[in-house]
């Protein structure tokens, strides 16, 4: 499994498919639409019946009517958006439009960016540490943090980041719901215990 070869491509929402020509960890996209990468087995391509258009089709299909909100950034302070899917509409309020091209840390709580930072330093720091190494670092983390939509209110999200061809992927969930019920809770039980 270690030897074995990998074609990157690029699915983009004009339902372009654009193959990376020296897929690395520093492949760039080098397309004005942006996109999602799939790495695709060599071997798996061969044994399979599907045509790599049916493949992105899944793929997009996955991502563009998912209820989980999922984005491309940049990998570094800004995080600028390259991709979004419709769930920023849906539970954010935003169009596409307002969020390309944009800093995701804008969108950020400010008591929240110091642990967006913190994500930030760490893969940086791997990134430094893959330069002397031949093994790339696991990347994978999860946190929590509150985001505002475009009404102007605090949405809590349950966040997966990880990198993807240089650039962030978060994929995330909307706990809002969730942490009300949980301060409700515990509200209720201080309310409890003082009566006692």
């Amino acid at each position: 499994m270690e030897n074995e070869s990998y074609k990157e491509i690029v699915l983009t929402n004009e339902k372009n498919i654009i193959q990376l020509q020296n897929p690395t960890n520093q492949s760039q996209i080098n397309d004005d639409s942006s996109g999602i990468l799939l790495k695709i087995s060599s071997d798996v391509e061969e044994k399979s019946k599907e045509s790599l258009e049916d493949i992105y089709e899944k793929y997009r299909l996955v991502a563009l009517n998912s209820s989980d909100l999922i984005a491309f950034t940049t990998a570094d302070f800004d995080l600028i958006f390259t991709f979004t899917n419709p769930s920023y509409k849906k539970i954010l309020g935003y169009e596409n439009e307002e969020l390309l091209g944009r800093s995701g840390l804008s969108f950020i709580h400010n008591d929240d960016k110091k642990l967006i930072v913190q994500i930030l330093l760490t893969f940086l720091d791997s990134q430094k540490n893959d330069g002397l190494s031949n093994e790339k670092a696991k990347f994978t983390h999860n946190i929590d943090f509150r985001i505002l939509d475009k009404s102007g209110q605090w949405h809590f999200l349950q966040s997966t980041i990880d990198i993807a061809n240089g650039e962030f992927l978060i994929i995330s969930k909307d706990i809002t719901e969730q942490k009300h019920a949980e301060e409700k809770l515990h509200r209720s039980e201080e309310m409890f215990s003082k009566a006692f």
